[in-house]
């Protein structure tokens, strides 16, 4: 069953309810999300975010064998600090934020598409949560344009089974927690017990899953400090020619230094950034502070 299809069976007419966002869902709506139509404008290679990196049946192009292979070295060492070697090294590994020091620079665009990347292996799942409470953007992202109750309705006690808010995709080893309404208590309720609780149990509930959480950028909220110390490893989206190296340096400033810190660099032009650090076209890799002094 599709989010929509899971939305629409959720919220029937005439059961809303004051505590949940009731969503108003078209069969027009229902048929264009059908496959998950997924349309970012930032990277203009194909109609949709499946098309293009080369998933959902679509045509394999030259453009999309390389995006598919640059999210593959990237996804590959996170799977690593994971699962793999790394995992003795890093705890909540298999708990992923992925952040940026600014907005706009394409942290929703590559959160999802590091959610595909990984749920097309066939040994894993993936879990996809929208922490960005504030500006919410992960369901317009994947092309789904009405509201879904999410994180903040769990967290409030609004909806007690968190199952009710995890949503399937057409991928049948993706599924999605939107971040549902937004909240002026958002950051007490990021930073509560419940909250703590709830990422742990989804960590630990099955040992094949990934989890990915699409946070505020570090220099706009407090809660994308709250959301670092939930996980094990923070991927940084740098967007290139634009991100300045000091709003990057404070940004990381405010993370743990134990935590495994990636850097992504997103419309890349010519890779040059971080260049000690690199093991995938457009993406370098440190420890906390290491990363920042770039010793």
């Amino acid at each position: 069953m599709s989010i929509i299809e899971k939305a629409m069976t959720r919220f029937q007419p005439g059961k809303e309810d004051k505590d949940h966002i009731t969503p108003v869902i078209s069969e027009e709506l229902l048929e264009k999300n059908r496959h998950l139509q997924i349309e970012d404008p930032d990277i203009r290679i194909g109609d949709s975010l499946l098309e293009m990196i080369g998933l959902g049946g679509f045509p394999t192009t030259n453009n999309t064998r390389r995006i598919r292979n640059e999210y593959r070295s990237i996804k590959h060492k996170l799977l690593q600090n994971a699962f793999g070697k790394g995992a003795d090294f890093h705890q909540r590994g298999n708990v992923m934020m992925v952040t940026s020091a600014l907005p706009g620079e394409g942290k929703t665009f590559s959160s999802v598409n590091l959610a595909l990347s990984i749920a097309s292996e066939q040994d894993k799942t993936v879990l996809l949560i929208d922490g960005d409470v504030l500006k919410p953007n992960l369901l317009n992202t994947m092309g789904v344009t009405d509201a879904l109750p999410g994180v903040i309705e769990y967290l409030k006690n609004e909806i007690s089974d968190i199952s009710d808010v995890i949503y399937s995709t057409t991928l049948p080893r993706l599924k999605v927690i939107p971040s549902g309404r937004p909240d002026p208590s958002s950051n007490e309720l990021l930073s509560s017990e419940r909250m703590k609780g709830l990422v742990e149990e989804l960590a630990n509930r099955y040992p094949d899953r990934m989890i990915i959480i699409d946070s505020p950028p570090m220099l706009s909220a407090v809660e994308s400090v709250v959301l670092s110390r939930l996980v094990g490893q923070v991927v940084v989206v740098v967007e290139q020619d634009k991100t300045r190296m000091s709003d990057l340096k404070e940004a990381i400033g405010y993370l743990d230094d134990n935590l495994a810190i990636g850097f992504l660099v997103n419309k890349v032009v010519h890779s040059s950034f971080m260049s000690k650090y690199s093991y995938g076209q457009g993406y370098g890799y440190g420890y906390g502070h290491e990363a920042e002094s770039g010793s």
